[in-house]
């Protein structure tokens, strides 16, 4: 297996107090870049030997201790890969600010320097340094993540979907991306006509993104003759000077996750049953639909038929369902009087986001590619696997195949080649 080299366009470390910057292009020996369905921020490592790399002001001086490279100090890169010039891309898509987290396996001797560079984005930074102390008055959850994000200054938005409805909060002094997780497995989307709860809050290159899982499965399937399509063959070899066709090929794959029964009915993923206690008569609310899930949940290929034991139509009606969840109800709180409103009703939200984020990870596969970096975390893609059938010639695809959504994606550029990895997730069988 193997994939053509990218090149550094540009690899510049500024010192943390911004005096000096160097190029660390001719000293990088291994750089991975990492976004996350799951992460509120980018993440990256760079590896660097620091042979060549001097302070021309200070003859023989390694740049780690002549700059120097401490916490804090600045990283712009850009990559140009292959397929961005098979593309006719004047520029490299890949290219970001990120800043050293720390710095760690520091080598030094007479003639070699070598270390590693641990790098996140700015807004990682300064989201620990914030702490949300506001209130929020009867407005909706897209519109709330939003302002707590961006508290001290404008922050780069790639897409913030409209939520339904609206709700008091308060931010009980807790970071921005903490509360803005929180809210996620609350929110519903705008117009849903089923209201299905469960948004992601993650970042990529192109700014944040606070999306419902109903939306992501729903762009897919529309836009599903335009995804990228990745096909896995028995040639393998990117070899052939043809990058624009190569990006496109399978070097490597594997299953890593199928549906696990009785962690999925431990998690109510299937079947759950709630109860609220009221603080304000200390009753207990007995919902009338609660039992079990009400509608199934979007899918990315077709509905799986379940077995007659895991089948939640079968289970006599006077049993407890897989999951019994118990909530206090929000009622009565952040009103400026005595309030017997439902401020957020657990039981339009609960068993929903649960259903809709454990089903998403009911097939979970690991490509690995030849560098693809017009890929972002949250996209979707096309995967094509052939099925295993003996003496045929024919080309039929395995169930495994279908539209996936990426969870997670990496770009790892190393001397003489770069590949991009990727954990799809999907939840239904394939095509």
């Amino acid at each position: 297996m193997s994939a053509s080299a990218s090149v550094f366009r540009k690899f510049d470390i500024t010192s943390a107090d911004g005096k000096k910057t160097v190029s660390l292009v001719g000293g990088i020996t291994c750089f991975q870049y990492f976004e996350d369905l799951f992460s509120p921020t980018i993440t990256a490592v760079v590896e660097v030997s620091a042979t060549n790399l001097v302070d021309k002001g200070k003859l023989g001086e390694s740049v780690y201790n002549s700059l120097p490279i401490t916490v804090g100090s600045k990283v712009d890169f850009k990559v140009y890969t292959p397929l961005d010039s098979a593309q006719g891309q004047s520029e490299g898509r890949l290219g970001y600010t990120l800043y050293v987290k720390t710095v760690t396996d520091v080598i030094q001797s007479q003639n070699q320097e070598v270390f590693t560079l641990h790098l996140v984005s700015r807004e990682a930074i300064r989201n620990q340094h914030v702490r949300v102390t506001k209130k929020y008055v009867q407005q909706s959850i897209d519109k709330i993540v939003k302002d707590m994000v961006q508290l001290t200054e404008p922050i780069l938005m790639e897409e913030f979907e409209k939520c339904e409805g609206t709700i008091n909060y308060i931010g009980n002094m807790r970071k921005p991306f903490t509360n803005a997780i929180t809210l996620a497995a609350k929110a519903i989307p705008a117009g849903a006509k089923s209201k299905t709860a469960g948004f992601f809050f993650w970042q990529t290159r192109k700014g944040f993104n606070f999306r419902s899982i109903k939306s992501l499965i729903k762009n897919a399937n529309k836009n599903k003759k335009n995804l990228a399509k990745f096909r896995l063959t028995n040639d393998r070899s990117t070899s052939i000077a043809n990058p624009a066709r190569n990006a496109f090929k399978v070097l490597d794959f594997s299953i890593t996750t199928d549906e696990e029964l009785i962690e999925s009915l431990q998690k109510g993923e299937k079947s759950t049953y709630r109860i609220f206690f009221n603080p304000l008569d200390h009753s207990f609310t007995q919902p009338n639909k609660s039992k079990y899930l009400e509608e199934p949940p979007d899918l990315l290929g077709k509905q799986q038929k379940e077995a007659p034991v895991a089948d939640r139509k079968s289970i006599p009606a006077n049993m407890f369902a897989s999951r019994v969840i118990t909530e206090i109800l929000d009622v009565g709180t952040l009103t400026s009087g005595v309030s017997t409103a439902v401020n957020y009703n657990g039981n339009e939200y609960i068993s929903q986001s649960i259903v809709a984020y454990g089903s998403l990870f009911t097939h979970q596969v690991q490509l690995t590619i030849p560098v693809h970096t017009e890929l972002m975390a949250g996209d979707a893609v096309y995967l094509e696997i052939p099925k295993v059938e003996s003496g045929s010639n024919e080309f039929s695809l395995d169930t495994v195949s279908g539209i996936y959504i990426i969870k997670e994606i990496s770009h790892l550029f190393l001397a003489n080649e770069s590949y991009s990895g990727m954990r799809l997730i999907k939840n239904a069988e394939g095509i």
